[in-house]
């Protein structure tokens, strides 16, 4: 690394500006990046729902909808209302009572079940469709005017209205979140360094890599929103650990002697295998994400690989070309460092050790059954429609006054009208669903199709596909709708086998479900086997990778277990994204207490050898989880979105509790475990 330090010091001014250079033409990149907010996209391409989402585009065309309530008198100025919202830029349909006069004909459905469904103790309820799908730009500016229009009174739901507030809420999020989390690095940053120009340059440098790393995802296409929350909230934080550990590296070297250049030509080359060590085992935890089925995993994983990766260039390259270049400032910033002492904290560790291995083994059993049995949620309207959102408590009255109607497409061939008959009819008799829509659902299939209406035909077959439209009684993702969803399936595949599509959020949910329920298993092994293999090689010991990684791990059970014993449903997504992300950026922390250790030990006995790289890696320790949790619980409080707060609260939580098995139970599992022939004071 001799060369390379060099070449750093030599050519910084060139290496400033070559990374001004990119940072500026990725920040135009970046502005080109689209968000994607379709979790359904992330699909495998054979799953039910990516085929029936492609094949509803071809035969009927994809509009999204949404459902509005609000007071009306009486029918016409409920028809008054309805003629404003088909005013509005965006919308090409509002089903009212009016809309029914043909379905009533054919008898479909009758004049009551029509007030059940739209006009009912003062309310009116409209059915909205957009000219084009939920995620849209049109259809978002026109979900804005419908809240413009109808009011803070009003009430919607719906597949749009949920894009539309996870839509704006993650734009305000990363702008919120980074306000709140660059305060707490510049603190913990001034408590960590001596100079007050030292942090502003570390938070510089970690925003050129943000920059670098949005603008190339920008050139591959489109980047998930929780992909990018998740690389404002977690980059900062993983990564400043490497600027610490440079400039305290650089700092030592001016102390033994050494000039500026000399000085920072050995802290690049001394500290290039220590964090190439670190990177390396959080890169292999993001990593794993990326053989998922379910694609979200693999693009939140490379990501945050690839930042964390720039992270560490940029902090190898250009922190330390800033550094040098600025130095006469930086010395004129100095101020005194904080110290933490913690030996009396060191010494009560080991005193209660075997009561703190009692106490860790007791949690850890609950924690593992407990971890296995939490509630899961897949589907992408638990981001903006969980309870406490407006959304949630909009559609909660809805319900209450016109009841459950969740709606869920059923796509099959045109090719049999007896066979669409007889599904009808048994949808009809299931006491969960609570309307059927379909040409064969309101007529027999001997009616002589040239008597039906031409926009009510053209609306249910198309020339290869029928749709039928079921009002499911359940909403939400709960056992009771996916046992549901099963049943519709056994009902349709009777009559056609594997040849038909469900569509709607409760099918895409039951679908994420069904892809991704064995993707944690393999990641977890991916990833716990590469870290592994990284740890072996390190310490090229096979027992104490074993025990880093069980230290780790059980923090992540005690993590995950807490929402199964708190009666707390949380997204599966952040379940197996913070699993991973906690144990491949956490584990450094256990690396570099085990290092010290193993170091002191070559000529100390175990209980000095324990009290000392205690005393010597908790400050890093700390602050490293310190960042971590703050931004972490910080963007759990100020995200506007609930299944990214939930997903920030896992990742802060976390954090503490690898901090907490790390300084606490690891020196004591350590201490138990080290046979090696002790060595006399």
């Amino acid at each position: 690394m001799e060369a390379l330090s060099r070449f750093v010091v030599k050519h910084r001014r060139s290496i400033i500006i070559f990374f001004l250079a990119i940072a500026i033409l990725n920040t135009f990149l970046t502005s080109q990046l689209k968000l994607e907010y379709d979790l359904t996209k992330y699909l495998p391409n054979e799953s039910n729902t990516s085929k029936g989402v492609a094949i509803m585009r071809n035969e009927f065309g994809l509009n999204g909808s949404a459902q509005a309530m609000v007071k009306a008198n009486n029918i016409d100025e409920a028809l008054a209302i309805k003629q404003k919202l088909l005013n509005i830029d965006g919308v090409s349909a509002v089903v009212f009572t009016d809309e029914y006069t043909q379905a009533i004909q054919l008898g479909a459905f009758t004049q009551e079940q029509i007030n059940k469904m739209h006009f009912k103790d003062g309310y009116a309820r409209y059915i909205i469709a957009f000219d084009e799908d939920d995620y849209s730009n049109k259809t978002n500016n026109a979900v804005k005017q419908l809240y413009d229009t109808l009011g803070e009174d009003a009430f919607l739901s719906g597949s749009a209205i949920n894009v539309y507030f996870t839509r704006n809420g993650s734009y305000d999020d990363v702008i919120n979140i980074v306000l709140a989390i660059i305060p707490v690095f510049f603190l913990i940053l001034f408590l960590m360094l001596d100079t007050w120009l030292e942090p502003i340059i570390i938070i510089f440098v970690m925003v050129i890599a943000l920059i670098i790393t949005l603008g190339t995802s920008a050139i591959s296409g489109s980047l998930s929103f929780m992909s990018l929350i998740c690389l404002v909230i977690l980059l900062f934080a993983i990564s400043m650990d490497y600027s610490i550990f440079l400039l305290h590296r650089f700092a030592e070297e001016k102390k033994n002697g050494l000039d500026l250049i000399d000085a920072m030509t050995a802290a690049v080359k001394a500290s290039f295998s220590t964090l190439l060590a670190s990177c390396l085992t959080t890169v292999a935890g993001m990593l794993s994400l990326v053989i998922m089925k379910y694609k979200i995993g693999y693009d939140i994983g490379f990501v945050l690989a690839k930042g964390v990766a720039l992270n560490l260039l940029a902090c190898l390259t250009l922190l330390p070309s800033i550094i040098l270049v600025l130095n006469k400032s930086i010395e004129k910033t100095r101020h005194k460092r904080l110290f933490l002492k913690m030996e009396g904290f060191s010494k009560g560790v080991l005193k209660n050790k075997f009561v703190i291995l009692a106490i860790f083994l007791i949690l850890v059993v609950p924690a593992f059954y407990g971890q296995n049995k939490t509630e899961f949620l897949y589907g992408g309207s638990v981001l903006s429609a969980s309870s406490g959102t407006r959304v949630y408590k909009d559609t909660v009255k809805i319900n209450e006054i016109f009841g459950v109607n969740e709606p869920l497409v059923i796509l099959v061939p045109n090719t049999s009208p007896e066979k669409e008959y007889k599904i009808s009819n048994e949808f009809k008799k299931h006491e969960e669903v609570g309307s059927v829509q379909g040409l064969y659902a309101a007529i027999n299939p001997s009616f002589p199709l040239a008597l039906i209406p031409e926009d009510y035909k053209n609306y249910l077959i198309s020339d290869n596909y029928s749709r039928i439209i079921l009002n499911l009684k359940h909403a939400g993702e709960n056992p009771e709708t996916f046992a549901l969803i099963e049943d519709i399936k056994k009902i349709v595949g009777t009559e056609y086998d594997n040849n038909f599509y469900l569509l709607g959020e409760s099918a895409a949910a039951y679908d994420i479900k069904n892809v991704s329920s064995k993707d944690y298993l393999y990641v977890n092994i991916v990833c716990v086997v590469s870290i592994f293999i990284i740890l072996a090689l390190t310490f090229k010991k096979l027992l104490l990778p074993i025990l880093l990684i069980l230290v780790i791990q059980s923090a992540i059970w005690v993590n995950m277990a807490i929402p199964y014993f708190t009666n707390m449903p949380i997204i599966f997504i952040g379940y197996i994204v913070v699993s991973s992300l906690q144990l491949g950026a956490t584990i450094d922390y256990a690396i570099l207490l085990t290092t010290n250790y193993l170091a002191e030990r070559k000529h100390k006995n175990k209980t000095e050898s324990i009290i000392h790289a205690l005393n010597i890696s908790i400050q890093s320790i700390l602050t490293s989880a310190g960042v971590l949790t703050a931004c972490g619980f910080l963007a759990g409080l100020i995200s506007q979105i609930s299944g990214i707060a939930e997903l920030a609260t896992l990742v802060g939580r976390g954090a503490l509790l690898s901090c907490i098995a790390v300084i606490v139970v690891l020196p004591c599992i350590l201490y138990v475990f080290d046979r090696k022939k002790e060595i006399n004071k």
